[in-house]
């Protein structure tokens, strides 16, 4: 939603974050228009962690290798270091490169490649290991003893079961660029698609970020929350063991596969969560707009009970808030399809109020595509009168379509796309968290929405990131079957470019 290389809307995929001198460096996996998928990284540098200015293609990917994959930067003395992944004939090694100014990168030779132990992991194909070993991603940290660096990442054990063979792999180095390979973290068993993004340590616990890119059959009861996304482990030492948490373990459910490999980053003390946002797919797996992938609004990581953690708003975000845009009864009215006979809207001077018994319905005023792909910041607060029904913010795709983020009493929170018909208007569900709202009559709302991308925040804490199958182009209110009141309802434009067309010339 904040950043997306300007040369092609599909170039962007799994990214990372470093900071210095007072400078951001994303990072992104990265491809050409006509070439191998993930070819090369990427980089743009922000002041702020919101607006990027891109630097262009900074690494590709070396003439023996079928593909690379993600990495992460760190500093050792005045030298900077990155790992990616070397990608040749379904096996994976990691390589490494330095450089003097984050931008301009030296590869260090085969003798630096990091590779699996055949004490603990696979290595090769045949007899009964499986066809895609990962050894794929170290993720780096300074030794909380004091001894060198430790490293995670995604790694296939060498016993137990074919299909839960995944396992957070470990590495170690006493100078940050020779590694060896030491036991996993966490023990066989949890998926063989466990893939490790991030480690650190917050309040007395140590979390692991861990994604999931799809639900295997026979695997699903270790995830409870819809496996694809970002999950985490958590371990009360550096060194693990890392295990899944009692209840939840959700960062970032994507159902659809809205969102994917949420990873740390440290700033200040606090501990932030990037990822990067999907267009959405349609049931053949082809991207339904044109959006493409793009670097998604920074969250914050909190520890919300002892070994648990959820995410929430960072207030840096604040830094999208421009310009106000003035809205009145005359600017609700609804400019599609909105008013039901049987639903009553009311405005006042400080607050819209809406009775819909038995039905439901929206008001909605029309922003234009600029706007749109500019992006806006919603803020409201909502009263709910009524134990049953819903009631939130409402995208208008056209005078009769739309997509509708609502929260209800109980705490749920449901978002999906609504259609109008002669009968009413008509919602399919998308999807429906239940764990992230405290039950409660009274809610405060957020939503970051810019061309298909949309983020709902309830009450500070993250509901869902999602991408829409279209375009929004309006704005609203919807309520369902109960009375609702609207207070202090904000609608301010992003202090972002808009989304341009596409340019299919590398940089």
């Amino acid at each position: 939603m904040l950043y997306m290389p300007p040369t092609h809307r599909w170039a962007l995929w799994d990214v990372w974050l470093f900071a210095e001198a007072e400078t951001f460096y994303l990072f992104s996996l990265n491809w050409k228009p006509d070439g191998v998928r993930h070819d090369s990284f990427r980089l743009a540098t922000s002041t702020d962690l919101v607006h990027w200015e891109d630097q262009g293609v900074i690494l590709h990917k070396d003439p023996d290798l079928d593909s690379i994959g993600t990495g992460h930067t760190w500093k050792v003395n005045d030298t900077y270091v990155l790992n990616y992944t070397a990608n040749k004939d379904s096996l994976q090694t990691i390589r490494f490169a330095t450089s003097d100014d984050l931008v301009h990168w030296t590869r260090l030779g085969i003798d630096y490649e990091s590779r699996p132990d055949e004490r603990w992991y696979q290595v090769g194909h045949g007899g009964t290991a499986t066809d895609h070993p990962r050894w794929d991603a170290i993720y780096l940290l300074p030794s909380e003893d004091g001894n060198g660096y430790i490293g995670y990442l995604t790694a296939t054990a060498n016993h137990g079961p074919l299909a839960r063979r995944g396992v957070a792999g470990c590495v170690r180095s006493p100078d940050g660029l020779k590694f060896t390979a030491v036991p996993p973290v966490t023990e066989p068993g949890l998926t063989s698609q466990i893939e490790v993004g991030a480690v650190a340590k917050i309040g007395e616990h140590w979390y692991m970020a861990a994604s999931l890119p799809q639900n295997i059959l026979g695997e699903r009861r270790a995830w409870p929350d819809n496996g694809i996304g970002t999950h985490y482990l958590v371990a009360e030492r550096q060194t693990g063991p890392f295990r899944l948490p009692a209840g939840s373990n959700r960062l970032l459910s994507s159902p659809e596969r809205w969102s994917y490999f949420g990873r740390f980053f440290e700033l200040e003390g606090t501990v932030l969560c990037c990822h990067h946002s999907i267009a959405a797919l349609d049931a053949r797996g082809a991207v339904m707009t044109e959006d493409g992938v793009m670097f998604a609004p920074l969250k914050e990581v909190r520890e919300i009970e002892l070994g648990q953690i959820a995410l929430f708003y960072w207030q840096g975000n604040d830094a999208l808030h421009g310009e106000r845009l003035p809205l009145s009864e005359r600017e609700l009215r609804p400019a599609f399809r909105g008013e039901i006979d049987t639903c009553t809207w009311e405005f006042d001077e400080d607050q819209i109020s809406c009775e819909a018994h038995g039905t439901g319905g929206v008001t909605c005023c029309e922003l234009g595509e600029q706007q749109a792909n500019t992006g806006i910041v919603v803020d409201v607060h909502i009263t709910l009168e009524g134990d049953n029904g819903a009631a939130g913010v409402f995208l208008g795709f056209s005078d009769s379509a739309g997509f509708a983020l609502m929260v209800r009493a109980d705490g749920a929170v449901e978002i999906g796309c609504v259609l109008h018909a002669p009968w009413g208007w008509g919602i399919s569900p998308q999807d429906r968290q239940s764990d992230c709202v405290a039950p409660g009559m009274a809610h405060q709302i957020k939503v970051l929405a810019r061309a298909s991308f949309v983020e709902i925040y309830c009450d500070g804490r993250l509901a869902q990131v999602v991408s829409m199958p279209q375009r929004f182009r309006g704005v609203g209110l919807i309520v369902e079957d109960c009375q609702a009141v609207f207070h202090d309802l904000t609608l301010r434009r992003m202090t972002l470019d808009p989304i341009m067309a596409c340019d299919h010339e590398e940089a």
